[in-house]
């Protein structure tokens, strides 16, 4: 059974994944940014001849950039807030996800208890979904089932996907940009990979997204079949006067 250390080592390392895919994607920008008005070309001339020596070169510099991207991030306190202000924004399956939760764990309730809660806000239907589950983490054999489970990994998928998206789309746009100023088949060859890129992490978001939703509801009955009478009494103490 997980203990709050391990709890906490857990989500700290999911929260590295989140650190080490948007530097990874931050690190493709800065290329994607050269490459659209420099060109492939140019900046294969400032390697050495040697192709041993160029692929070093070549891993060296994306390995300091990526890490100076890495620590940037590792810096920023505000980045969970990044996230699911751009889902909110442009996706809206966070909101999506809470609004299913909140109905799974009414399921508890019997049916003439629930009218109170229906009428409650978005954002007192989340913050009470949240007192509830922040309740049920207390059983260490529940949370370790949602660990084995996998889900938390899967919505940190989901995040850096969400990343992934934007940088491609502006990638996308610098790149137009890039091929009309040049013309050349090489920019225009630029613009499509990242158009290309840009529209397949726009599908996987939407795909991933309505799937974690789906999951995620799935999860909380699951919980709810298990713990229903806990989840019922704390509803009911929670309700808001």
């Amino acid at each position: 059974m997980p203990n709050p250390k391990v709890q906490l080592n857990h989500f700290e390392n999911l929260e590295n994944t989140i650190k080490i895919g948007l530097a990874v994607y931050l690190t493709i920008f800065v290329f994607g940014l050269v490459a659209s008005f420099s060109g492939i070309a140019t900046l294969y001339a400032f390697l050495p001849s040697n192709q041993l020596f160029a692929l070093l070169a070549v891993v060296l510099i994306v390995s300091a950039i990526f890490v100076g991207f890495y620590y940037g991030v590792s810096k920023v306190n505000w980045l969970g807030e990044l996230h699911i202000k751009l889902d909110k924004r442009f996706f809206g399956f966070l909101v999506r996800s809470n609004n299913a939760i909140f109905k799974a764990l009414l399921s508890s309730l019997h049916r003439d208890d629930r009218h109170p809660f229906k009428n409650l806000s978005e954002t007192d239907q989340a913050a009470l979904a949240k007192r509830v589950l922040s309740k049920l983490s207390e059983d260490y054999r529940l949370f370790s089932l949602l660990l084995d489970s996998g889900i938390f990994r899967s919505w940190i998928k989901y995040w850096v996907s969400i990343y992934g998206t934007f940088v491609f789309l502006l990638l996308t746009c610098i790149t137009f940009i890039g091929m009309a100023m040049n013309g050349e088949q090489e920019h225009r060859m630029i613009f499509s990979v990242c158009w290309a890129f840009a529209l397949t992490h726009l599908v996987i978001n939407v795909v991933w997204g309505k799937y974690m939703v789906r999951r995620t509801e799935t999860s909380v009955r699951k919980i709810v079949e298990t713990h229903g009478e806990e989840i019922s009494r704390t509803l009911q103490q929670s309700l808001p006067d």
